[in-house]
């Protein structure tokens, strides 16, 4: 059962530290920031599963031989095959070879080219390798990943999770601060402002009031979605008190008592 405010005012009348109950708890953390937990960690674990399978591992190498490659050696090919990978609708092949090295050592490598075939097996092929390294080599017109530097674009997917799950775990820790530690003061919305921003389906508003921060005035905006909007929108046409938790260190960081009593 949802709280009322005057069922809250034990809670918010005990001096910090105070101790939030589990379900008041559960129901501050609701919403945005569940949501965007939710959604981090999907886009975290996919992406890096992602990025597992098609980012270019030898990225470094890559740009060194594309910078200072020589090519005065020549690699034959010991097989040709058509990877499961395609890269803009056309088929990835991985081209085994081998080559002496100009420090006389015989050795193996693997190129990937897009489309194709384009060597048989047998054929010899110039090769580029990197000087004093010529270990790092591939056949020339190749390069060493089964896909190109637009693979490298998946990189987005799971940093964009990771943002969102460290924006999500901190806004439930400042939650939790407040309820344990923020002082009770009450505010007036000033205005209620639609966004660009959808979260859950849900559109997302912006909420700015003033209140009192042990005798100073301060102004603090929050997020409102669905059943919060009207609610703040009615108190700010009204100008109805609103109560409010604030950090006494940062007072721009406030927890509304709307959101435990919606």
């Amino acid at each position: 059962m949802t709280p009322t405010l005057a069922e809250l005012k034990p809670f918010l009348e005990t001096p910090p530290p105070r101790l939030a109950p589990p379900l008041l708890l559960k129901r501050a953390l609701r919403g945005g920031p569940a949501v965007l937990l939710l959604l981090g960690g999907f886009l975290s674990l996919f992406g890096l599963l992602f990025l597992t399978i098609f980012f270019p591992r030898q990225v470094a190498d890559e740009i060194r031989l594309n910078r200072r490659a020589q090519r005065d050696i020549e690699a034959r090919v010991t097989a040709a095959e058509a990877t499961s990978f395609r890269e803009n609708e056309q088929r990835v092949y991985r081209y085994a070879f081998d080559y002496t090295g100009p420090d006389g050592i015989r050795r193996t490598g693997m190129s990937y080219r897009t489309g194709g075939p384009v060597h048989a097996e047998g054929e010899l092929v110039p090769l580029e390798y990197l000087p004093g390294r010529p270990a790092v080599a591939r056949l020339a017109g190749g390069r060493l990943s089964p896909f190109g530097w637009g693979a490298a674009a998946v990189a987005v997917f799971p940093l964009v999770g990771l943002g969102m799950l460290f924006f999500a775990l901190r806004t439930r820790a400042r939650i939790r601060f407040l309820l344990r530690h923020g002082f009770f003061s009450l505010g007036r919305i000033e205005t209620v402002e639609p966004t660009n921003v959808r979260v859950n389906n849900q559109l997302r508003y912006r909420v700015r009031l003033v209140y009192d921060a042990d005798g100073t005035p301060q102004i603090a905006t929050y997020n409102a979605y669905g059943a919060d909007v009207p609610r703040a929108q009615e108190a700010c046409t009204a100008q109805t008190p609103v109560g409010l938790l604030y950090d006494p260190a940062h007072p721009s960081r406030i927890l509304p008592i709307a959101r435990l009593t919606a």
